[in-house]
Formats: structure tokens, sequence, C-alpha cells
């Protein structure tokens, strides 16, 4: 949290965080993560808003030309929204980063799928 080419940005109701996301500059490429709507929210055009806000702080606050996000292989609806959104799966997978301490999957052979934008 304390990195100065990283940011977190919120999406709030009044007092409220309705949405939040996670980007990171990285070169001319800007890493954007857990990208997140609260669910009474989600269908309803607060993540397109997130997203397209995360992208624009990128390309002013971090001169960003590309951005690239890891997203789980089993989260196709996930994987179509981004695509919708100009995102193109890049043919690079990961495996789930068990060793991360960040969970157990449900999924056997769970993989990341790498995505990317350019400008």
């Amino acid at each position: 949290m304390g990195k100065a080419d990283a940011a977190i940005l919120l999406g709030c109701n009044h007092a409220k965080i309705t949405a939040c996301a996670h980007i990171e500059k990285h070169g001319l490429v800007s890493h954007i993560g857990m990208l997140a709507v609260t669910p009474e929210l989600q269908g309803l055009g607060t993540g397109k808003q997130m997203l397209a806000y995360a992208e624009e702080y990128s390309r002013a606050r971090f001169a960003a030309e590309r951005f690239v996000m890891f997203v789980l292989s089993a989260r196709t609806e996930l994987i179509e929204f981004y695509q919708r959104r100009g995102y193109r799966k890049t043919g690079i997978t990961q495996d789930y980063p068990c060793s991360a301490d960040i969970g157990t999957p449900r999924i056997s052979d769970l993989t990341i799928e790498v995505m990317e934008k350019n400008l």
C-alpha cells in the first residue's frame, strides 16, 4: 500500500465503498487487479465505470500505454466482460499460486489467464 507506483482506487456511494481496483505501474504497463463491485451493484455498470476509471488514472498518473490483468481461467464470465472492454487473451497462462497463501482453489488444475489491452 505504500508503493509510489501503485494505487488502490475506491468507488463510493455516500460513505459506503461500492467498488475497488488496484493498479500498479511496471514501466509503460499498468497491472490492474482486484477489481470488485459490491454484489447488489453488479450488472448495473459499476464494474465498467471502475475499470474505465482505473485505465484513465493509469494513463494520467503512470503514463500507461498498455494494461495487463490476471484472471482466473474458470471465471469465463469475467474473461468475456474484459474482452467486451477491449482486453484480449495473450495465450499466457500461469498455475494458480497455491504457495501465496491466498486460498485453496475448489477446482483442480486452476490456472490464471493473462489478458492485455493496448492503447
